[in-house]
């Protein structure tokens, strides 16, 4: 079965051309290669999780895109686990590689308008279209996961405290892979 992979390094080479992916992967590097194509700068902007619900409300909005008329920003929140903040800058990337609509605002920071954006924005929208663009977009930032290569987080492989509650679970319930 072969014959997969010529397939699956055509579908790989279309996506890092369609992403304006970096050889090797590089999350700064991405995004400056997003700006150079899309003529205008990006801007990583790290939040705490208070400062992001100030902003945009109790929305479950944990990075957006906001896009004024010379500059795209990215604000997220940068007190998640590391894995989690990279994905949520992937998938907000992914946006802007593939030119989904983003919220405009017009100079100043208006609440309300941030607020009300980020409910039309989650991937909870009631506009099945929206749905769509946030479903599209989750994928992709799934696949720039696998095309970076990196392994799982540590808290997600069985070793350290993991391996620690697994070794507690075996003991109350008997080895269950040797039944």
């Amino acid at each position: 079965m072969h014959w997969i992979f010529p397939k699956r390094r055509c579908k790989r080479a279309a996506l890092i051309a369609e992403l304006a992916l970096p050889v090797p992967f590089n999350i700064r590097r991405w995004r400056d290669n997003l700006a150079a194509r899309r003529g205008r700068p990006i801007e990583f902007i790290p939040l705490s999780s208070a400062q992001l619900l100030a902003l945009t409300g109790d929305s479950g909005v944990h990075a957006l895109v906001i896009a004024f008329e010379d500059l795209d920003l990215i604000v997220y929140k940068a007190d998640l686990p590391k894995f989690m903040v990279v994905h949520n800058i992937i998938h907000e990337l992914v946006h802007l590689a593939k030119d989904h609509p983003t919220p405009q605002l017009a100079g100043a920071w208006d609440l309300a308008r941030l607020r009300e954006i980020c409910l039309c924005s989650a991937s909870t929208s009631p506009d099945p279209a929206r749905r769509a663009i946030e479903e599209e977009a989750e994928r992709l930032a799934l696949a720039v996961e696998d095309y970076r290569g990196e392994p799982p987080p540590a808290a997600l492989s069985p070793d350290g405290a993991t391996a620690v509650l697994f070794g507690r679970v075996a003991e109350f319930f008997g080895d269950w892979r040797t039944r």
